[in-house]
């Protein structure tokens, strides 16, 4: 009987620590694109060109430790989540229902989680980011 009470305070903590991470289940996006012709025109030049390309930002690969804490410890709990989003939808359906929104309630509750585990590149849109 005590074991319940302990496996309910995990879960409990582990809901609060998704809940209250900020931005822990969005997934940012950080695009820099250049308008054509912010650069004067074509090039006249060969090595203008080289120039050119060695301007854009070469973004990173993740970090080993994000990848490591992602395969460990946030895609499990990310599959523990889907079917605690489904309860919690099930339950809240009938107000859903009621106000109309039940997709954008099915997406922010079920879809993102799903997107966050399964679609997710690893150790990249992690809380700990």
């Amino acid at each position: 009987m005590n074991t319940t009470k302990s496996f309910k305070m995990i879960c409990l903590i582990i809901i609060l620590v998704f809940a209250l991470a900020p931005g822990g289940w969005t997934q940012t996006s950080e695009k820099t694109a250049e308008a054509p012709g912010t650069k004067g025109g074509g090039p006249t030049e060969e090595g203008e060109a080289s120039e050119e390309a060695d301007d854009r930002p070469i973004k990173p690969g993740p970090n080993p430790m994000n990848v490591a804490t992602d395969i460990l410890i946030l895609r499990p709990v990310g599959l523990i989540m889907i079917p605690v989003t489904a309860i919690i939808y099930a339950i809240g359906y009938p107000f859903a229902a009621a106000s109309g929104t039940e997709e954008e309630t099915y997406q922010s509750l079920v879809g993102d989680t799903i997107d966050y585990t399964f679609e997710r590149p690893l150790g990249e849109g992690a809380p700990f980011d």
